[in-house]
């Protein structure tokens, strides 16, 4: 399956990605200005899961209720 980022300010060169035992692992090394985020507003861990599953809800080749999200510690996990 291949999903296709259209996000001007990533840059691919600096993600990375693994498969090991059926698990997918990304990588990212953030540009500075994305590593001292301004003000103080923290995300809660499900507003963070939500994003993934609702780009995923726009994929028709995925289905509904497939994936799950998880947010620990700033990892967010997708499990299917």
């Amino acid at each position: 399956m291949y999903w296709s980022v259209l996000e001007p300010s990533i840059d691919a060169a600096h993600i990375g990605v693994t498969a090991e035992g059926g698990v997918i692992i990304l990588t990212a090394t953030l540009p500075p200005t994305l590593k001292n985020p301004y003000g103080t507003h923290i995300t809660a861990h499900n507003e963070i899961a939500k994003r993934p599953i609702s780009a995923l809800a726009w994929r028709t080749t995925v289905p509904r209720d497939a994936v799950t999200a998880r947010v620990q510690n700033g990892w967010v996990t997708l499990e299917r």
